[in-house]
């Protein structure tokens, strides 16, 4: 794509026009006048077509693949092929998800005569978690007397996994499973208990989703501190991943990879086929944790007959994140409109159903945790080493 610049309509108002009227005016002037426009043409087309090929051939080279933390800097490396007569000055820019951004609009890079391939380090910031691709890339230079600009679009393929910030609740967990010397361990407990009156409240609220993502994370990542295997299954209306337990760094990236493109979906979970391909897939007696909701009472009376069975081998473990309104009656922070005192009701409502489904499950030796979105990465951990200490697997 080929545009005018500022530059050359700025000189075309000023010498066109003017030579334009005289003209029109004078007659016996268009002897002089119609050479002038003439030149002015000439010397725009040369500066046209002087340049016009000079870096279409640039090729530019990405990474496959880069990671970062979101809500954090980061850079993608890139590397500009050249000829010795490509040198100049270029802009590069590319088409990003809506969730990032660039340092700056565009980069301003010179090609340098023998200088192939050029290192280039574009900094960017990307807000969300997620896994992203940057599929195009616009660079343009201009004319020799700046009167034209020359874009051009390459595509290339640049995958960004953005994984979510675990740095605060991370420096918590490392404080919890701190060791102290070879054989003993010291842990805190955490939070005070699992009755819904004794939750702490917490201002923040996250997504459900992402707090639910952090929260599997960090409990791989303790697991892996205590030297325990570990697994993952993802669901939806059918059983998306399952990576089988096993232990290690790279085992632990697979998780994290598979966990962070996971997208909420408008669908019911098949507990039923979680519950057949359990009980097919894992044979040893282990500690299944179940990170859902089961606010529908359709949805929980599936996952109580479907669990029934599998917790006859394993050690099944619910957790469900809890809204701000679903408390008892009467609880913090009060009524101070007519309209809290509904809300209030249907909360209580909300919460005395789900205490009677936590009854259920714990008579089919099931376990029910209800927990506030902040503190649930904390009390998954807290509940994986009680029950490591009492040796109930």
């Amino acid at each position: 794509m080929i545009a005018p610049r500022p530059g050359l309509i700025g000189w075309g108002a000023a010498i066109v026009l003017p030579l334009t009227i005289l003209s029109t005016l004078l007659p016996g002037w268009r002897t002089l006048t119609l050479p002038a426009l003439a030149l002015f043409v000439v010397i725009a087309l040369l500066d046209l077509l002087w340049n016009w090929r000079k870096h279409r051939d640039l090729e530019f080279v990405f990474s496959d693949t880069v990671r970062t933390i979101a809500g954090r800097s980061f850079q993608i490396p890139l590397r500009l092929f050249a000829t010795p007569a490509q040198s100049g000055a270029i802009r590069v820019a590319l088409t990003l998800p809506s969730s990032f951004s660039m340092a700056t609009v565009d980069a301003l890079l010179t090609l340098k005569s023998g200088e192939s391939p050029l290192p280039i380090l574009l900094e960017l910031r990307a807000e969300s978690r997620g896994v992203f691709l940057i599929s195009q890339l616009f660079f343009d230079w201009i004319s020799p007397l700046g009167w034209w600009i020359y874009r051009e679009r390459q595509p290339i393929r640049c995958e960004v996994r953005v994984y979510p910030d675990l740095t605060t609740e991370g420096r918590q967990l490392a404080r919890f499973l701190k060791r102290n010397e070879v054989g003993i361990h010291h842990y805190r407990h955490l939070g005070r208990g699992r009755e819904f009156e004794k939750l702490r409240e917490y201002g923040e609220q996250i997504p459900t989703l992402e707090r639910e993502i952090a929260s599997s994370l960090l409990f791989c990542a303790a697991a892996q501190n205590q030297g325990d295997l570990f697994g993952l299954l993802t669901f939806s209306d059918k059983i998306d991943h399952l990576v089988t337990a096993r232990s290690g760094p790279a085992h632990f990236n697979r998780c994290r990879d598979v966990l962070v493109g996971l997208q909420t979906r408008l669908v019911s979970p098949d507990f039923g086929e979680i519950a057949s391909t359990l009980m097919a897939r894992i044979k040893r007696r282990a500690l299944i944790v179940f990170l859902t909701s089961l606010d529908d009472p359709l949805l929980s009376e599936t996952f109580l007959s479907s669990m029934d069975f599998v917790a006859r081998r394993h050690l099944v473990l619910a957790v469900m994140l809890l809204a701000p309104s679903v408390r008892p009656l009467f609880s913090p922070p009060g009524v101070e409109k007519i309209d809290d005192i509904y809300q209030n009701i249907a909360g209580h409502l909300h919460w005395t159903r789900l205490i009677e489904l936590r009854r259920q499950l714990q008579q089919r030796g099931i376990q029910l945790c209800l927990v506030s979105n902040k503190s649930v990465s904390l009390e998954m951990v807290s509940q994986y080493i009680a029950l490591t200490r009492r040796q109930a697997l």
